[in-house]
């Protein structure tokens, strides 16, 4: 009743029309929509915008939506998640995907359940009648953005990444408007250089100008962690549409900013992997760590076939309740992918030297994560290092050491503790990055996460 009509009658004609007006291009099937971003004011300012969004969703298969929103009304840390039940509008009820929730809780510790978060947020409610209505039967993840810094974004968006991989029919929603309270010129023109960011996915500048109040974002956070998201995924992001309350609602004194944005990556391809490889991979390292953990038998695949037949670097590493049980892997291919799962994962269990072996009563709390490496790329500076996207190995002689891209984001380390601590682990000198005669590395990651035994087995 206050931002959106309350009759249920009312509010269908309402969403029905705007979708119904709704202008947007033709998006191949083939291209997957894994994030949207869409506006949350009033139906009458935004509405026709949010609804160019949500137009580009008809006739796709979308089971799991995760929305994003910042909190409005309540100050706290970190985000909150509503972790089950229902959401209702007045369309309908719409259940909440438990499961997902408690991965998004198990992976990032920073988000938890704050019910306070939620009692009189509009910036998630607002999506639920399009969402509704373009979608039908799907379930829902409701995070509520607090204060939250870099460390935690990539976090989460590492999160919400590894859930894209395995789940194709997830979407996520970052919901924000723009520009507030400018006159509309003035809003245009920051909302331009806005959208110019978040379509080059370009997140460290778009940071810097939310920072120095260059652009303006109320789902800062949401934002920046589906771009990051986008950047793990390879993705591709479009501005569908762009208006201010000035176009809507006539009044042009001050206004705020909408837009539409869609990120999108080849369907068949996510990391260079396609779905059916992802979950092939992940289903033969769970059956080769159950087999070797039980029965002591290492069981490689009979055929192999598309790109788990090629050779790359890889690591395969298991958690036990979130924390490390053992991580082993190649730099450089040696063997065919399948093959190196099975290898790897049985080795993962057995021979790191700092974990003794995995036992068999372990096994329901065990989660595996393959890391399937890019090619390494020689540095010319140590500048050219993104923390949290790149791993590092540093090489001297015939000393050298590896770290995956996590481990910088998990021991909250900037560029300079990533190198030094690398140089550790090649069992260097702290400061031997400097040296002449060291090579450094870089190296991307994509990732195929899930659990070595389902609930139930």
């Amino acid at each position: 009743g206050t931002f959106y009509p309350s009759e249920k009658a009312v509010l269908d004609r309402l969403v029905s029309g705007m979708l119904e007006s709704a202008s947007v291009p033709d998006i191949p099937q083939a291209d997957r929509i894994f994030g949207l971003i869409a506006p949350h004011a009033g139906y009458p300012y935004s509405g026709p915008v949010a609804a160019c969004s949500y137009k580009l969703l008809m006739g796709r298969s979308v089971k799991t939506v995760v929305v994003i929103g910042p909190s409005h009304y309540v100050s706290f840390a970190g985000c909150s998640i509503f972790p089950e039940g229902v959401w209702e509008s007045p369309l309908g009820r719409t259940r909440i995907d438990t499961e997902t929730a408690g991965r998004i809780m198990k992976d990032c510790p920073f988000v938890t359940f704050q019910r306070q978060a939620f009692g009189r947020e509009h910036a998630l409610e607002t999506q639920l009648p399009f969402l509704q209505k373009v979608l039908g039967e799907f379930a829902v993840v409701p995070v509520v953005t607090g204060s939250m810094g870099p460390d935690e974004h990539g976090k989460l968006a590492s999160c919400l990444a590894n859930l894209a991989r395995e789940n194709s029919n997830l979407l996520i929603v970052a919901s924000t408007d723009m520009s507030h309270y400018h006159d509309y010129d003035k809003a245009k023109q920051m909302d331009e250089k806005t959208l110019e960011m978040i379509a080059g996915i370009q997140r460290k500048k778009l940071l810097q100008g939310l920072l120095g109040r260059e652009f303006e974002l109320c789902g800062m956070s949401a934002v920046l962690v589906l771009l990051e998201t986008a950047e793990k995924l390879f993705g591709s992001a479009r501005v569908i549409k762009y208006a201010n309350s000035g176009d809507t609602a006539g009044e042009r004194s001050k206004v705020v900013g909408y837009a539409s944005v869609a990120f999108t990556v080849p369907e068949v391809l996510i990391g260079g992997y396609t779905a059916g490889e992802r979950s092939e991979l992940i289903a033969l390292a769970a059956r080769s760590l159950v087999e070797f953990v039980k029965k002591g038998n290492v069981i490689y695949p009979a055929r192999l076939s598309g790109r788990i037949a090629e050779k790359n670097g890889i690591f395969v590493t298991l958690y036990k309740d979130g924390q490390l049980r053992g991580c082993i892997g190649y730099a450089k291919g040696i063997k065919p992918l399948a093959e190196a799962v099975v290898e790897l994962t049985c080795k993962a269990a057995s021979a790191d030297p700092r974990f003794s072996p995995v036992q068999a009563g372990e096994l329901s709390a065990i989660s595996i994560e393959i890391s399937i490496l890019t090619p390494l790329k020689l540095l010319a500076s140590t500048e050219e290092i993104e923390v949290g996207r790149h791993g590092l190995m540093v090489t001297k002689g015939l000393s050298s050491g590896l770290l995956l891209p996590g481990v910088a984001l998990d021991s909250k380390w900037d560029r300079v503790a990533f190198l030094e601590n690398a140089c550790i682990k090649a069992g260097l000198k702290p400061d031997d990055w400097r040296d002449q005669g060291v090579e450094i590395y870089t190296f991307e990651t994509v990732i195929v996460s899930g659990q070595a035994l389902e609930p139930g087995n």
